[in-house]
């Protein structure tokens, strides 16, 4: 697994060696768009208005809007900025963790060992132990993160969690249900509880769309032909012969 980012647990007097890499990958169906009549793909270009022409990537780069117009961004200026958690996965402190709330769910990630480290293993019984999960932070891709860190079967897990600003707020008012009907639902709950295995569970939508993919042929965009018609070109091409004739 390619990390995207590597640096160290640090927490004390504690310095882990650690890699985050991506633990889940999305499995759907992509499509692509193409063309109705020919089954040509379609392209996007990047375009600037101002100069009325197609930019290429090394001619891009960042840019921020402000009430007084746009401000450049150098790359080597965002590397630049004093971040402690560019290279340290800092831990704030332990909890339980039902203590956090779903919703601040984000991404998981494996957070593995970087090298063949003894405190890291230590850690990893240690919360194992506990029950508890450690809350960090870290910067990657231009942004610091709030994590959650957490052991599972046989490594550490990573998961980024949203910031309190992100997470939008519901203003219903719940309604006080009826007793009885409370009653009967609560029971029809107890009565159809099941134990959780994620293996019985598949993309029903997904499996169905393959299925009907596989049944259809492929529509290929016709190839660039030359749109010359015969009779055109040798009449041209008698044209020529003659000039050259009467040139000799």
């Amino acid at each position: 697994m390619r990390p995207i980012w590597k640096g160290s647990i640090s927490f004390g007097l504690v310095n882990i060696p650690v890699k985050v890499c991506g633990a889940v990958e999305a499995k759907q169906v992509s499509f692509n768009q193409i063309h109705d009549q020919c089954k040509g793909r379609i392209k996007y270009k990047k375009y600037c208005p101002s100069c009325d022409k197609e930019v290429a990537a090394d001619e891009i780069i960042k840019g921020f809007q402000t009430s007084s117009g746009m401000i450049a961004i150098d790359e080597d200026e965002l590397a630049a900025i004093p971040l402690p958690t560019l290279k340290t996965l800092e831990l704030d402190g332990f909890i339980k963790e039902k203590k956090v709330d779903p919703m601040f769910y984000q991404k998981p990630y494996y957070l593995l060992p970087d090298k063949s480290d003894q405190a890291y293993w230590l850690l990893y019984h240690s919360l194992k132990k506990t029950g508890k999960v450690g809350i960090a932070r870290f910067a990657v891709h231009s942004r610091e993160h709030l994590a959650l860190i957490r052991p599972t079967k046989n490594v550490l897990t990573l998961c980024t969690l949203y910031y309190p600003e992100e997470i939008r707020e519901a203003k219903e008012v719940p309604l006080k249900p009826d007793a009885k009907q409370m009653e009967l639902t609560v029971s029809l709950i107890e009565q159809q509880t099941i134990e959780f295995e994620p293996e019985l569970y598949k993309d029903r939508y997904k499996e169905a769309l393959e299925k009907m993919l596989e049944g259809k042929k492929p529509e290929h965009a016709p190839a660039k032909q030359n749109t010359v018609d015969l009779m055109e070109a040798l009449m041209l091409s008698i044209e020529k012969s003659m000039k050259k004739g009467k040139s000799a």
